[in-house]
């Protein structure tokens, strides 16, 4: 259990931090992966959609953490990572561009992936 709370408050953590900078610095993401020049609109769908996305997942993370709710937070955990994980890898096979930002992130998806799994598959059924 007490794996399942320091790396639920580590997502959480990482999710709401992430999630602050795409709303209120949206290029200082999206520049180095390549996103070009965003139009106003643009930028606003990325606040929206990626900043508000991380924020409420950060959220949930912390709201099953207060709730002793940690098997449904790791499988949110678990579910997140490997459908990014396997999205990215897709979205690079399919594209061939593979620049190093998104080496970067894949790796760092992958080993979430396997830890979120992992922790996920020890944490035992919440209480009801």
């Amino acid at each position: 259990m007490r794996a399942a709370r320091t790396y639920l408050t580590f997502i959480a953590a990482i999710s709401l931090v992430f999630g602050v900078v795409y709303l209120v610095a949206p290029l200082s993401m999206t520049t180095p992966m390549g996103f070009g020049d965003l139009k106003p609109s643009a930028l606003t769908d990325v606040r929206a959609n990626y900043g508000g996305f991380q924020i409420g997942t950060g959220l949930f993370m912390l709201l099953c953490l207060k709730r002793e709710r940690l098997k449904l937070g790791m499988l949110l955990a678990f579910l997140l990572a490997a459908v990014i994980t396997a999205s990215r890898a897709l979205g690079l096979a399919i594209d061939g561009d593979i620049i190093p930002p998104s080496q970067g992130a894949l790796t760092f998806e992958v080993v979430l992936t396997v830890i979120s799994l992992v922790i996920y598959l020890r944490t035992p059924n919440s209480k009801q």
